[in-house]
């Protein structure tokens, strides 16, 4: 009890002395309030009188602010008043001074005066200045159009230029760009009646110079892109870019309604659709046959120059197109830009979208679609026919295949020099599938010996078969390498080549495919041969041998050698391989003389010298294969190596580094159980065997 006294007690004289402590704090506080208190009292006095006077000058300011509003509305009353005034001596002058200019024939100042008189106020035109003037601009419009008619008979640009620039300040600039678009079609006009008369000329023999209706396109063309070309600075300069694309538009629908004759007539005169006709109803009397025909009917011939003449047609239309697209891009780029800019802009998407129709020319693409629809029929018509020409001639020796690819690359230049994309890529299709389907039977027939049944047959079929498949990526870039030339600015397209042109290289490798299976066919025709010669030295074969014996076999003719000797004989008659098939039938052979070997020596006992005669042995079989392939052969007779080098060793420990060796490069081809196995096989060593049983499995 008396511990919670005390307890209680402490408690409390604490909370005295904070209770004293905090007091005295707050008497030091309370003096400093009274310190500044004395010095507030001035301060809050000094602020009354500034908060007044404050809003004295508020009230000044207002009034001051009002008197200059009231100044202002003065100022603009003035303004308006003077202008109204000059106005009103404006329209004085302009009426005296658009007539007295139309008397004078001073058709830019007539033109002057109207311009002005159409900025001014309507509300302050009297009727009589309002009628002189409305008259004159009437009489001037009038006068303008005469005066360009007689520029557009006579062809003067200089006039034409004149006259067209005094529409703009009449309000007139679409009729400003209307009328030069006529002068230039009027241009275009002249070229292709020149064009018609050399047509003319030449049908008639009066010129040497020969055009046909594909030359006269692709002139006619050449010759607006020409003009074109020159009359650009003078269009930028004198009508801007919105008058460039209208004149664009206007000569675009000149030059269609003019190449469509043209074109028409080309399919008249060569009756392409006489053409298509007889071609299918071939095709069809063909399929239901079991081999290919040779079209006799229709003369080959003359195809070649209807051919060329429809890729020209193609390219000269495709290239036009391109120009119009350089023409504009500067104009396509600046317009993008400035709806980047300001975000929204009417007019300037309305012209984006005319010059996009610029690039498509109607009715032309519509014919121009249809010639090329026709070009690749008789295209491939033709190619088809060559090909089977060839085929059909039965020739045994490597000119057949240089004929075949002669004619693909022919034709699929042809193809290419048409610019267009979709056509390039159907044609690189039906060259696939020519590859895929007659070439490949045909050649796969003649390189399989079952087929042919005679050897001499059979090789130059190989041959053929590997010269078809090193042809084909030199086709691909026959087509490649060019069109990333005339197709550098258009990446898209080019790419849809590419993707196209990717499927010859699987049909390479398709071929290439069927090219080994024809050799390894060839292979097994022989391989009965060379087992027989294996088995017949495989009983001769002695490695447990001592040194006499050894020395012997070098002086003598060895086992090995007369078994190369007569393989070398066996396949002497496959050495009219081309030098890549030949190199891939002595693979095959290595590696089925190899196996068998290796399982003979595998059976066999060996002395430290019979060791000796096997890395010779071995030396020689990799001696002849070498020399008879161009391609290493050290990777196929690896394990027979490190057999031969096993064997070899005298010491066990050296057998542990040579493993070591082999493990940190990657080459080791053997186990420790089989290593074990190997070493085994010298008989003075055997007794070894433990002792390198526990190193290996250290």
């Amino acid at each position: 009890m008396n511990h919670i006294v005390e307890e209680e007690s402490k408690h409390l004289d604490k909370q005295i002395k904070e209770i004293l402590t905090d007091k005295h704090a707050l008497q030091q506080q309370f003096l400093l309030i009274d310190q500044l208190s004395s010095r507030i009292d001035p301060i809050l006095a000094s602020t009354l009188e500034l908060s007044s006077e404050i809003e004295e000058t508020s009230i000044l300011a207002d009034t001051i602010s009002g008197k200059v509003r009231r100044i202002d509305k003065i100022r603009d009353r003035v303004k308006q008043a003077k202008d109204h005034i000059q106005d009103i001596l404006d329209i004085k002058e302009c009426a005296d001074g658009v007539q007295n200019a139309l008397f004078k024939e001073d058709y830019a100042a007539a033109a002057h005066f109207i311009e002005r008189y159409l900025k001014i106020n309507p509300e302050l035109i009297d009727a009589d200045s309002k009628m002189i003037l409305s008259k004159a601009n009437e009489t001037l419009i009038t006068l303008l159009n005469k005066n360009i008619e007689v520029a557009l008979k006579s062809g003067n640009q200089n006039e034409m230029l004149k006259y067209c620039k005094m529409y703009f300040p009449l309000g007139k600039s679409k009729l400003a760009v209307i009328k030069y678009g006529e002068f230039l079609c009027l241009s275009v006009d002249t070229i292709i009646d020149t064009l018609k008369k050399d047509l003319g000329d030449s049908k008639n023999k009066i010129t040497d110079e020969k055009i046909n209706y594909a030359v006269a396109l692709a002139k006619l063309l050449r010759d607006i892109e020409i003009l074109l070309k020159d009359q650009r600075p003078i269009i930028d300069e004198n009508f801007g870019v919105f008058g460039m694309v209208a004149i664009l538009q206007a000569v675009q629908l000149k030059t269609e309604h003019h190449c469509l004759p043209l074109l028409k007539q080309f399919q008249v005169e060569w009756k392409l659709q006489q053409y298509n006709n007889q071609i299918r109803a071939f095709e069809k009397a063909s399929s239901s046959l079991s081999i290919k025909r040779v079209d006799n009917k229709n003369e080959l011939s003359d195809l070649p120059l209807l051919l060329d003449q429809l890729s020209s047609i193609s390219q000269a239309i495709e290239a036009h197109r391109r120009f119009i697209v350089s023409l504009t891009k500067k104009y396509q780029d600046n317009l993008t830009k400035s709806m980047e800019e300001k975000k929204e802009k009417k007019e300037e998407m309305v012209t984006i979208r005319d010059i996009n129709s610029l690039y498509s020319f109607g009715e032309v693409d519509s014919f121009c679609h249809e010639l090329l629809v026709s070009y690749l029929t008789v295209e491939n018509h033709f190619m088809n026919q060559c090909i089977q020409k060839v085929l059909q001639a039965n020739t045994q020796d490597s000119s057949i295949v240089n004929e075949v690819f002669l004619i693909l690359k022919e034709c699929c230049n042809r193809s290419r020099q048409s610019y267009n994309v979709d056509t390039i890529c159907a044609f690189i299709n039906l060259v696939d599938t020519l590859l895929n389907e007659s070439l490949r039977t045909y050649f796969y027939n003649q390189a399989n010996l079952k087929t042919v049944g005679n050897l001499d047959l059979c090789l130059n079929g190989l041959n053929n078969l590997e010269l078809v498949c090193t042809y084909i990526p030199q086709l691909r870039q026959d087509i490649e390498i060019p069109c990333q030339k005339s197709f550098k600015t258009m990446p898209v397209q080019f790419q849809k080549i590419v993707s196209s042109l990717d499927t010859l290289n699987s049909t390479q490798r398709r071929l290439r495919t069927l090219l080994q299976n024809s050799l390894e066919t060839l292979f097994n025709s022989v391989s009965t041969k060379i087992q027989q010669q294996l088995e017949s030295i495989s009983g001769y074969l002695e490695y447990e041998i001592t040194q006499t014996q050894f020395n012997q076999n070098q002086l003598n003719v060895p086992i090995i050698q007369q078994f190369i000797q007569n393989l070398d004989l066996l396949f002497t008659p496959h050495k009219r391989l081309s030098e890549t098939n030949l190199d891939l039938l002595m693979h095959s052979n290595a590696r089925y003389v190899i196996e068998f070997f290796e399982q003979v020596i595998l059976k066999k006992k060996f002395s430290k010298y019979g060791a000796k005669q096997l890395d010779k042995d071995y030396m020689a079989l990799l001696g002849y294969f070498s020399s008879n392939s161009k391609r290493s052969m050290r990777e196929k007779f690896e394990r027979l190596q490190q057999i031969s080098d096993l064997l070899n060793i005298d010491e066990v420990t050296d057998v542990v580094e040579l493993v070591k060796d082999w493990e940190d490069s990657g080459s080791s081809q053997f186990s420790s159980s089989e290593i074990l196995k190997i070493v085994s096989l010298r008989t003075d060593i055997k007794s070894k065997l433990p002792v390198l049983s526990k190193l290996l499995n250290k």
